[in-house]
C-alpha cells in the first residue's frame, strides 16, 4: 500500500535526479517549499528507499497513485515537481520531458501548475 508522502517523496527523487543530481542550491530552496513540508513532514527514508528498492514504488506507480487524489492535491504536488524543475534557474531536456510526461498524464496545464507554485511561495 502506498501512501502521498511516499508518492510525493519518490516523484520528487526522479525529478531532481533526472539531470543526474540535486545541487546544494536545489536542496536549500527546496527545503522551503511550504507544500512539500508538509506532506513529507513525518517521512520514514528509510521504509521508502526500500519500498523504492524492491520495486514497490516507482515513477509509475506514484503516478498512478496521485490520479485518484483531488485536482487540487494534483497540483500541488505537480507544483513541486515544477519548483525542482526551476529552482536552479536551467531546465535541462530530461526534466522537460519528465514534467511534460507527469502533466500529460493527469491532463494538467503547465500554467495552472505554475500559478500554484507562485502562490505558495510569496
Amino acid at each position: 500500500m502506498l501512501h502521498k508522502d511516499e508518492v510525493v517523496y519518490t516523484l520528487a527523487l526522479h525529478m531532481a535526479k533526472v539531470d543526474g543530481f540535486l545541487s546544494d542550491d536545489e536542496e536549500s530552496k527546496l527545503s522551503k517549499n511550504p507544500i512539500l513540508k508538509k506532506i513529507t513532514k513525518d517521512i520514514d527514508l528509510n521504509k521508502i528507499e526500500k519500498k523504492i528498492d524492491d520495486g514497490d514504488l516507482t515513477l509509475e506507480s506514484s503516478i498512478e497513485f496521485i490520479k485518484f487524489l483531488d485536482v487540487d492535491e494534483q497540483i500541488d504536488i505537480l507544483s513541486i515537481m515544477w519548483h525542482i524543475v526551476i529552482c536552479d534557474g536551467l531546465m535541462e531536456n530530461k526534466e522537460k520531458k519528465l514534467m511534460e510526461y507527469m502533466l500529460k498524464e493527469l491532463d494538467i496545464e503547465l500554467r495552472t501548475v505554475s500559478n500554484r507554485l507562485q502562490e505558495v511561495l510569496v
